[in-house]
């Protein structure tokens, strides 16, 4: 199972047998005129050559894959530098969280709450960030939009900076999902 025999189809010629995948198939088929002198390109002459016109199209099937990954990966890093540039220079403090836990933060919203990085801020609860007078209202919010509950998008609460001091805010809130998981 899984090998197939490459011959030159006369009896008694030297047949080789490769694993059916299309590496040593391929190597298999461009040595065949190297071991079967039936299947040189001057036997064959005048006819078309198979055995050597079905490699040369794999391997252009397999390079033509290749440009189209590379392209793919080259227009996936061009989006994430542009994201990443939006993000990291927008003014507005952003944060994206994942079950009410800090996934990443921008400079404005590590600013806002005192903090230097982001290490600092990922995978710590967002109501670290709200003063304690509105932990109640702003959970309930949370575990409702978890839900998929109707939910104001945007709402005034208390902020609370790493340092305990509180201050009002704004908040605007979108939801997207990314591998079936839902981000705020």
């Amino acid at each position: 199972p899984g090998v197939a025999p490459l011959c030159a189809g006369r009896a008694g010629q030297l047949c080789i047998w490769a694993p059916g995948f299309a590496g040593l198939t391929l190597i298999g088929l461009l040595a065949l005129p190297l071991l079967e002198p039936a299947w040189a390109p001057s036997v064959v002459a005048g006819k078309l050559s198979f055995h050597l016109l079905i490699p040369a199209l794999i391997v252009l099937a397999m390079k033509q894959r290749d440009l189209v990954e590379r392209d793919r990966r080259e227009e996936l890093l061009q989006s994430e530098l542009k994201f990443r540039s939006i993000f990291d220079s927008s003014v507005d403090a952003i944060g994206v969280s994942r079950v009410g836990i800090h996934v990443m933060a921008n400079p404005a919203y590590l600013r806002m709450f005192g903090y230097e990085s982001t290490d600092q801020l990922a995978g710590t609860p967002i109501l670290d960030l709200i003063a304690p007078s509105e932990h109640a209202r702003i959970a309930d919010s949370v575990q409702r939009r978890l839900e998929g509950g109707t939910v104001p998008a945007h709402y005034e609460t208390r902020g609370r900076r790493r340092d305990g001091a509180e201050f009002d805010m704004e908040v605007h809130v979108s939801i997207y999902e990314m591998r079936g998981e839902r981000y705020t």
